[in-house]
């Protein structure tokens, strides 16, 4: 019996047991997935073209597809749990 292989649709490296994130869609890595909701590792920090005018920031040149998505999941997910959503009042704590 063959195995097949599948790859992700947005880095094209092979998508291993438990690496594939849920989908009906394009088979991806869960980082791959979170990555191309929130963007690159340039955009969560405000350095690319939707914030800086005429900039070409985007993933870190020096890593792959797969290893920028890893950075940006990193990133996004130390930027949420560093902000606070809405400043805790008493009446929030009943």
């Amino acid at each position: 019996m063959t195995r097949l292989t599948i790859l992700c649709g947005h880095c094209g490296e092979p998508i291993r047991k438990g690496e594939r994130a849920p989908s009906t869609g394009t088979p991806l890595h869960h980082e791959c997935q979170i990555r191309l909701i929130v963007g690159s590792v340039a955009h969560i920090e405000h350095r690319c073209g939707c914030y800086v005018e005429g900039s070409e920031a985007n993933d870190p040149p020096h890593m792959t597809l797969r290893e920028a998505a890893q950075a940006a999941v990193q990133l996004h997910n130390q930027r949420v749990n560093e902000q606070v959503i809405w400043p805790r009042t008493k009446s929030d704590a009943n």
